[in-house]
């Protein structure tokens, strides 16, 4: 059986992506690009080019006038194009569907992306090696990478390095140039401040491997919240996990819920962390809103089913996708889109909504 090959013809990739920037951003009589703007911008050869403007031509979209330059005679339909088909690297695409998980957010964020833009989502399963990610990226003839996963550092430098249209959605360790930020540091300042107003005063942080990538930027407000409301910060209140055992977990949670007795509030890092928590305080007796009041990072899993009012940091993982989806759009399509930078805050309520207590 002879599997058939995705392969596109370098002078097809770069027609494809002509079209759907002429449809999208050119209006007829306007001065298109010059020829050597062309094989500057796609680092593509003489012939390459020629053969693209040819196309171009033949299809009456192009007009070439000696000493003037080449215009827009006609616009192409967009039904009739070939949508941005963009990469994706998943760690588990099964586990990824998981409902109430960041991932299954994700792929919902990716779904809706492709129901309000013209983008084909092509998923492939990540790997330790780069150049076999970079291989599954050019066989699927793509027009660019979305990260949405980390520890794909490798990968992402190669793609600045092949100069493969790429956007990285919440990075951590470094920035670039095309990305979409989630202020995590707002997040956690607004939930400090939202409890402080209902009398919390000694605010405890409890997640896993807090002083971790961005885990780090949500301790950072935590403390900016503190500070602007005269309220010593304690280290003692951080209950920082750092075993993957359930068991483990639920030891150290009773230990500090028994020990720091001084407490009010809680703030939650992760929120399948939460029901841990909620056994916990059940069988000490501690009751919510009433001696404690919670707020948890995150609206999903365990965040949408607690028996009690609890304060929710509504972290934008779906409006992430789908802006880091339009930004990769733009910028398979402009030439001039170098770099963009933009960030996305978590909203903060209480739920159940208007819960009075």
């Amino acid at each position: 059986m002879i599997k058939k090959s995705n392969f596109i013809p370098k002078y097809e990739k770069i027609l494809n992506i002509l079209l759907r920037e002429i449809s999208s951003r050119f209006r007829r009589g306007d001065l298109f690009y010059t020829q050597r703007e062309l094989m500057k911008h796609f680092e593509a050869s003489y012939a390459t080019i020629g053969h693209v403007l040819k196309d171009l031509k033949a299809k009456d979209i192009i007009d070439c006038r000696v000493g003037k330059g080449i215009f827009i005679k006609n616009i192409p339909p967009p039904r009739k194009l070939r949508p941005t088909r963009i990469s994706v690297f998943l760690n588990d695409y099964q586990t990824a569907q998981v409902e109430s998980t960041i991932s299954s957010l994700q792929i919902q964020g990716l779904i809706n992306s492709q129901k309000k833009y013209a983008c084909e989502i092509v998923y492939h399963i990540r790997n330790k090696d780069p150049q076999k990610m970079l291989s599954m990226f050019h066989e699927s003839a793509s027009d660019g990478i979305l990260f949405i996963e980390d520890g794909l550092f490798e990968l992402i430098d190669l793609a600045e390095e092949y100069k493969i249209p790429s956007v990285v959605v919440h990075p951590i360790h470094q920035k670039h140039n095309l990305s979409i930020e989630i202020d995590d540091a707002c997040g956690f300042k607004i939930a400090t401040q939202e409890l402080i107003k209902k009398g919390c005063s000694q605010i405890m942080i409890l997640g896993f491997r807090i002083f971790d990538g961005h885990n780090v930027n949500k301790v950072d407000g935590y403390q900016v919240a503190l500070k602007l409301s005269g309220i010593p910060y304690r280290k003692e209140l951080i209950l920082n996990l750092t075993s993957y055992d359930i068991t483990e977990r639920l030891e150290q949670i009773k230990e500090a819920i028994i020990k720091r007795k001084n407490y009010d509030g809680i703030i939650v890092l992760q929120p399948e962390l939460l029901e841990l928590l909620e056994s916990v305080l059940r069988r000490e007796n501690v009751k919510v809103p009433e001696d404690v009041k919670i707020a948890v990072f995150g609206n999903y899993g365990y965040t949408l089913k607690t028996p009690f009012p609890v304060g929710v940091i509504k972290v934008p993982h779906i409006e992430a996708v789908e802006a880091g989806v339009e930004l990769l759009i733009r910028k398979s399509m402009e030439h001039n889109l170098i770099s963009e930078i933009k960030l996305l805050r978590p909203l903060f309520e209480w739920n159940p909504p208007n819960r009075i207590f």
